[in-house]
């Protein structure tokens, strides 16, 4: 009688370890969904005097304003749900500027970065351009108007030919 009071004991205990850790688990995990913040961004980007002579030069000595247009697509990803905290991010960005101007001046570049729980983000990575190869910082600040998200960010790029600067917009919807 008494091997049998242990057999059922352990046999409850056994099944009861498990579901119990099943439950803990689903505790422990949040279902977020994940947000999509990929779309269109648009803007304005000033250039330093190196590059617009550069520019210039490459463009049968045509006058360069330095500061043009900016129109591209920003395909952003989380790398890490984490609902309590900050959020590991990668971007790819591929804009052109210069359409104001009649010249197609395109980049492209690849940021990772943080995003912090209030949307304030913070990126650094390599950009190419027509100037070559170069160092991309950008930092911004994502506001809301009901599902859509409205992100504002500067950059600021240098590379061997000179400096440029932006600051752009655009918009992507909650999902």
């Amino acid at each position: 009688m008494m091997r049998q009071s242990i057999v059922a004991v352990g046999l409850i205990v056994v099944a009861a370890v498990p579901a119990q850790m099943r439950a803990q688990d689903s505790m422990a995990r949040i279902e977020i969904p994940q947000v999509k913040r990929s779309g269109p961004r648009y803007g304005v980007i000033w250039l330093s005097p190196q590059l617009t002579d550069s520019i210039s030069a490459k463009n049968k000595h045509q006058k360069i304003n330095p500061t043009t247009s900016l129109f591209g697509w920003e395909f952003q990803t989380e790398l890490l749900q984490n609902p309590r905290g900050a959020v590991p991010i990668a971007s790819i960005v591929l804009g052109v500027a210069g359409l104001d101007q009649g010249l197609v001046l395109p980049s492209a570049t690849w940021l990772v970065g943080m995003r912090s729980r209030d949307d304030f983000e913070l990126g650094i990575g390599p950009n190419v351009s027509l100037a070559g190869a170069a160092l991309a910082i950008t930092g911004g600040m994502t506001f809301h108007s009901g599902a859509l998200n409205i992100p504002v960010d500067v950059a600021y790029v240098s590379s061997k030919l000179g400096t440029r600067i932006s600051l752009t917009t655009g918009f992507n919807i909650m999902k």
